[in-house]
Order: C-alpha cells, then sequence, then structure tokens
C-alpha cells in the first residue's frame, strides 16, 4: 500500500513538472496560463448572422423567383419552334404561339444573330414560361406561353439629345470627325451638305469644322442620329469665301 501510494505520488509529480516544463518552453506561466484562460471566457463570441436573401432579378417586368434565366442568340436559319422544341415546348403549342402573333410580330422576322431570353422552370423538363426576342435595339417581343398564350410588343424610350462637334482637321475630314466622337453616318450627312457648295478634296489640315446634330439614346446608349441640325466649316480664306467661313443649315 506504502508503495503504491509513493509511485502515485511520483507520477503526480512528473505530471505537473511536464507542464511547467511546457508552459516555459512557450514562455507562459502557470499565471499566464490563468489569465489566457479569463480572457477567453470573457471574450464575447461574435453570433453567426444568417445570410441575407438576395431577390431574384426582374427580367422584362417579370419576376424570376421560380424560373431560370437562359441567354442565347439566334442560330443561322433557326426558327422560333426549334429554339422552343428545346425546352419542352411542342411544335402544335409553338404554332398556334405564331397565329397568335400575326397581328403583333411575324414570327418570320426572327434573324439569325438577334439575340433572345428563356425563361423556364427549374425542373428537369427546363419548360420554358416565356420567350422574349430582340427584335431591335428599340423593339422586344414578350412571348408568354404559360397556359393562355400570348403576345406583346414592347418599345423603349428612345431620348433625342442635341448634341455639338467640333474640331480641326488633322488628316482627313472623315478620320477628324471620327476622332472627335462622330460616326461615318455624321460624316456622310455633312458631305451630303457641302457636296454642292465646295470640293471637299480641298480641305485641308488647320482647317475647322463644327457640328450640331440630334442623337438617338435608349437606356443610355447610343443607337442612331437624328437630324444634322448645322454644319460649319471654316477654312483659310485664301483658298475658300472672302470670310473664310461658311454654314450650311440642314
Amino acid at each position: 500500500m506504502l508503495k503504491s501510494s509513493k509511485g502515485l505520488a511520483i507520477l503526480i509529480a512528473l505530471s505537473l513538472l511536464v507542464c511547467i516544463t511546457a508552459a516555459q518552453t512557450l514562455n507562459f506561466s502557470p499565471g499566464d496560463l490563468l489569465a489566457l484562460e479569463k480572457v477567453e471566457a470573457a471574450t464575447p463570441v461574435a453570433p453567426v448572422l444568417p445570410k441575407k436573401k438576395v431577390p431574384a432579378p426582374i427580367v422584362y417586368g417579370i419576376k424570376t423567383d421560380s424560373l431560370e434565366i437562359v441567354d442565347g442568340e439566334v442560330e443561322r436559319g433557326e426558327v422560333l419552334s426549334q429554339i422552343l422544341a428545346q425546352y419542352n415546348i411542342d411544335p402544335t403549342t409553338a404554332y398556334n404561339l405564331a397565329q397568335k402573333a400575326k397581328d403583333v410580330f411575324n414570327v418570320r422576322r426572327i434573324a439569325s444573330g438577334r439575340t433572345y431570353t428563356i425563361l423556364h422552370k427549374r425542373d428537369s423538363a427546363q419548360t420554358a414560361q416565356y420567350f422574349i426576342y430582340e427584335a431591335s435595339q428599340v423593339e422586344y417581343v414578350i412571348f408568354d406561353l404559360r397556359d393562355s398564350l400570348d403576345v406583346v410588343l414592347h418599345k423603349r424610350e428612345v431620348q433625342v439629345l442635341e448634341r455639338t462637334l467640333a474640331g480641326e482637321i488633322k488628316s482627313s475630314l472623315f478620320e477628324s470627325i471620327v476622332a472627335a466622337g462622330g460616326s461615318p453616318q455624321l460624316v456622310n450627312r455633312f458631305a451630303d451638305i457641302y457636296a454642292w457648295r465646295l470640293d471637299l478634296n480641298r480641305i485641308q489640315p488647320g482647317d475647322k469644322f463644327k457640328l450640331i446634330y440630334e442623337e438617338k439614346v435608349v437606356n443610355g446608349e447610343t443607337i442612331g442620329f437624328g437630324e444634322l441640325k448645322s454644319a460649319f466649316l471654316s477654312m483659310r480664306a485664301s483658298r475658300f469665301m472672302p470670310s473664310g467661313l461658311m454654314k450650311a443649315m440642314a
């Protein structure tokens, strides 16, 4: 019994010696360990906040909470029925949809290279619920493929803004107008105005131009140009009119 007590005492002493040695090796004292435990106990645990659910996007005014969004481009020779067949729409339904669309949009006008969007169910069948075709930068058509087929043509708002473009001829008239932010369309209109008034080949570096025109914008993107309201061309008097300035009103 005495030997067992001594053995147990030795074992406890050795365990304490190992703990103290380890603490000293890590530059910790028993007091430091106790202080660390107190700090850890006092440190508040940050609560785990639930992730905020991001609302599904609204596409062409349609809520997509239960729908998958697929963007595509019409392939060469592809027709409406072929596109819809990939999303579980049978030929009969595609035909009925085309008949429904006759007074709104001729589906034969669906052209290669134009973009479209399919909204389909989130299941294995991936049945299309909507087919949206971008007919142009201004028009798009929504084909509703749900129980009651429907076709609606939508037109985006077109803003007409007045712009002014001015600059100096550096090389050719074409390159200078384009470099100043114009377009080939503007150059052609400018040339049409002056073509009967002077030989445009006489324009040289150092001559100046100014255009006031209308710009068509949809959703912040330029889609074309409207009326060229006025055009100014300033050339050296020795090569042109005594005043050295010509103004043409479109």
